[in-house]
């Protein structure tokens, strides 16, 4: 048998049977629990708003691989994954959001004229912000 490069620590290593992929307990536990942790949460938040993996992967791939609002890439956050976000009201799904967007909402209680509130309070406000960009986003987006 030829060497095998380990799929926790990457570290080339001689198996003893030929399925094997870890090279050995510490890294097969490991790797075994951070994907049990990571799928059994994703799982449990999918099956909560009524999507599968397929169809998270579907969004995913419609919004460019990112979040819907500020496009942070899914790989670039801390977590490995994206909230769901939906309608509070119907429970239909809208998109996915990284952790700050998804908050943002949530603490503009979804609602948009509170949300365009706060843009035009921003835009009155040129020090802090590029309005160029902002502008540009907003003509792009209607």
């Amino acid at each position: 048998m030829e060497n095998k490069s380990c799929r926790q620590c990457s570290i080339s290593f001689m198996p003893i049977y030929p399925w094997q992929v870890y090279c050995g307990k510490e890294c097969s536990t490991k790797c075994l629990y951070l994907r049990r942790k990571l799928s059994g949460r994703r799982n449990d938040i999918l099956k909560k708003f009524g999507i599968n993996s397929a169809e998270y992967q579907k969004q995913l791939e419609m919004q460019g691989g990112g979040c819907a609002i500020c496009g942070k890439q899914e790989t670039t956050l801390g977590k490995k994954y994206l909230a769901v976000d939906h309608h509070h009201a119907t429970g239909k799904v809208r998109g996915l959001l990284c952790g700050s967007c998804n908050k943002g909402l949530g603490h503009f209680q979804d609602n948009p004229a509170l949300l365009s509130e706060a843009v035009l309070y921003l835009l009155q406000h040129p020090n802090n912000i590029d309005n160029t960009i902002i502008k540009e986003r907003l003509r792009n987006r209607t």
